[in-house]
């Protein structure tokens, strides 16, 4: 997928002219289509998209459920997120949820 503007340092950018370079910046275009074309095709076939993050595992009722990338990043993100407004959270290294319901 192809962004203008994404800010996200974990997405990976294609450099567009003379613009400001990003960080987590993979290549500058400069009128070479067919490289960029190879380069967007070898970073697909490097990652599979249903490939499950490893570092992140969620049981309901004892059973694995398995995520692939969007819903664990969703997931991850959004806990990390409610952690950091707590007061005495300053670095986020390892989180451990149990709950019943």
């Amino acid at each position: 997928m192809l962004l203008e503007g994404a800010s996200d340092p974990n997405i990976s950018k294609i450099r567009l002219g003379n613009t400001e370079e990003r960080e987590n910046t993979i290549y500058h275009y400069n009128d070479d289509f067919e490289e960029v074309v190879k380069l967007i095709k070898k970073r697909i076939n490097e990652k599979p998209s249903n490939k499950l993050d490893e570092d992140f595992k969620l049981k309901v009722n004892g059973q694995l459920i398995p995520l692939t990338d969007f819903p664990s990043a969703f997931i991850k993100n959004t806990i990390i997120g409610m952690l950091k407004s707590l007061k005495g959270v300053n670095e986020i290294k390892k989180v451990e949820l149990n709950f019943s319901c």
